[in-house]
């Protein structure tokens, strides 16, 4: 059976649970790389959740985390996005997700799930890897 690919939010849940509140620069690389040896057995990911978890770096003490975190996980897409990819995800973007209930009671206008680029690419590149994205994002278009 084919592994999960993890969204940047299991990611992000992973890299808290291995804080547990403690600051980053408390921890060390050798924590880092523990950890990640222990989360990468979920699930693999793709180069747009790379990308995007390491959006979050505030310092170079957690880019070289972050880094070392990522860096047990494999990239199922071998870090490569092509253009069908980039067409998929287009795709994906202009189809319009189920309603949502109005955000407050007695509104009638409708709200709709909006899409996000990052979720389109990596939905796309799980369509082209035949995987099943993990996410807990309500608004992540699934096929």
């Amino acid at each position: 059976m084919a592994r999960r690919i993890l969204d940047t939010n299991q990611l992000i849940n992973a890299w808290h649970r291995f804080r547990d509140g403690r600051p980053s620069q408390n921890c060390t690389a050798a924590d880092a790389r523990a950890w990640g040896q222990r989360y990468a057995t979920e699930g693999d990911i793709v180069r747009p959740v790379l990308i995007e978890f390491l959006c979050k770096v505030k310092t170079p003490h957690e880019l070289r985390l972050y880094e070392t975190f990522l860096e047990q996980f494999k990239l199922a897409d071998g870090g490569r996005v092509i253009q069908q990819d980039w067409d998929v995800a287009e795709e994906i973007a202009k189809s319009i997700m189920k309603e949502r209930p109005p955000r407050h009671r007695g509104s009638k206008v409708k709200a709709f799930k909006q899409r996000d680029l990052s979720d389109c690419l990596i939905e796309a590149i799980c369509r082209r890897l035949r995987r099943e994205c993990k996410t807990d994002d309500r608004g992540y278009p699934k096929s």
